[in-house]
């Protein structure tokens, strides 16, 4: 009995085999993690700069997001629609919400990621959720504006009084705001060297600028502290997010004085 093999349309049709194929793919996608692991990598703000902007902030509320933006690597939406009852302090974790839409069904809810926190952070999250009286899945960065159009209440039967005084959780341009006006405080800025020249630019217009941080510089921080101090680069993606660890290689790029001292720590007392 003759046994037919089936193969797919496109590749009879380019003449191309399934291996053939494969190869190829593998070879596109190792050379673009090569460009993403030698291109400059994106401004990001130092463990450092992040202290003196927590130490800057004005208020428990805005230190908290500081912290958290930077320890978790989330997205800013992400962070600011943190809830209580995502809290597990027993599991020293959050779980948050992956807004991340690339790939998701349509109406299809954000898949929870978990990320793990620092203990003290994860306590103070916990503490400062109690003392702001905050319902059980209440949003930890409230905002000071009224409940924004289609965001329900946690609980729908209160009465027109209290309901005037619920608050929404920050929005993203607010978390901007907060974390540019610590910066501000702190005289922090961050080197821009990814500015991708516009046809009208000059090379003065093209070099490497400086800025207040952004709440994205965060993630980005954290990618490479993560990576300089040892951390294994799967568990850095799943921390962020990454679909694929791919994306992750673009913080692998380090100075050479950070180089440097990773040698010098690694050759201590084995030369002769």
């Amino acid at each position: 009995m003759s046994t037919t093999m089936i193969v797919p349309t496109s590749a009879t049709a380019s003449g191309i085999s399934a291996p053939t194929r494969r190869r190829a793919t593998i070879e596109r996608a190792t050379s673009r993690a090569t460009s993403r692991a030698t291109g400059d990598l994106p401004a990001y703000v130092t463990g450092d700069q992040v202290q003196a902007m927590a130490a800057a902030a004005p208020s428990t509320r805005d230190r908290l997001l500081i912290l958290t933006l930077w320890y978790s690597g989330g997205r800013v939406s992400e962070v600011v629609a943190l809830r209580r009852d995502q809290i597990d302090e027993a599991g020293g974790c959050v779980r948050l919400d992956n807004l991340k839409r690339k790939g998701r069904r349509p109406g299809a809810p954000p898949p929870a990621k978990t990320v793990y926190l620092p203990r003290d952070l994860l306590a103070a999250l916990r503490q400062y959720a109690t003392d702001a009286r905050l319902t059980h899945a209440g949003h930890l960065f409230q905002s000071r504006q009224s409940l924004r159009p289609g965001e329900a209440l946690a609980e729908p039967s209160a009465d027109a009084a209290t309901r005037s005084k619920r608050t929404a959780h920050l929005s993203r341009y607010a978390a901007w705001r907060i974390v540019q006006t610590a910066a501000a405080k702190a005289g922090v800025v961050v080197t821009d060297t990814r500015r991708r020249a516009r046809a009208t630019d000059t090379p003065a217009d093209a070099a490497t600028t400086t800025r207040p941080p952004t709440p994205l510089d965060f993630r980005h921080g954290i990618a490479v502290w993560l990576l300089q101090n040892g951390a294994p680069i799967t568990d850095v993606a799943s921390h962020l997010g990454h679909a694929t660890v791919e994306t992750t290689m673009i913080y692998l790029r380090t100075s050479d004085a950070h180089k440097r001292a990773t040698f010098d720590r690694l050759w201590a007392g084995t030369a002769t």
